[in-house]
């Protein structure tokens, strides 16, 4: 399967779950918003990939947002990132990670659980893990006065809430 979006930029595979971003994709008449689709072995017949879920952003969210520019994927819960265009004021960032959970609307339905709030930091997210209720973002590149400091942000779940845990700086060290 094709698109017209940068079709497999990142990846996210777990057991018998595949998620393929295509970052570039239009998304109702938006360019560049973004799109994941969502694959399951056996879904396609024996043996075979067959696609269960488009997940796309919201239909206000902005042009050039590349939804799915970083994935990760834990059981039956995929978290998608997207970084924040420049132009929008930091202040009105919001929400550029969202937790997705298979069953969630349905049989085999993909669902946003979440809508995280953005840490604070340039590229947060840009690197993203997912294990066991939480989600470890960082920041490789953070400060441009010295390009070996990043930042690290951690998400858990806490009584089905996605809570932030740690924000830390980290230094290189030399």
């Amino acid at each position: 399967e094709t698109t017209d979006g940068n079709f497999s930029g990142y990846l996210a595979l777990q057991g018998d779950i595949l998620a393929v971003s295509a970052e570039h994709e239009g998304v109702s008449g938006a360019f560049r918003r973004g799109a994941v689709h969502v694959y399951q072995r056996d879904a396609g017949g024996p043996n075979r990939w067959g696609r269960v879920a488009r997940l796309v952003p919201p239909v206000e969210t902005p042009e050039n947002i590349f939804f799915g520019q970083s994935l990760a994927l834990d059981g039956d819960r995929l978290a998608v990132y997207n970084p924040v265009p420049a132009e929008i004021p930091f202040d009105s960032r919001r929400h550029h990670l969202r937790v997705y959970r298979r069953h969630l609307g349905g049989t085999d339905a993909w669902g946003q659980e979440s809508a995280l709030p953005l840490l604070p930091y340039p590229g947060m997210g840009g690197l993203m893990a997912m294990k066991h209720g939480r989600i470890l973002l960082g920041s490789p590149e953070s400060n441009w006065a010295n390009p070996w400091d990043g930042h690290a942000g951690l998400y858990e779940l806490d009584r089905g809430r996605w809570v932030t845990t740690t924000n830390d700086t980290v230094n290189a060290v030399d």
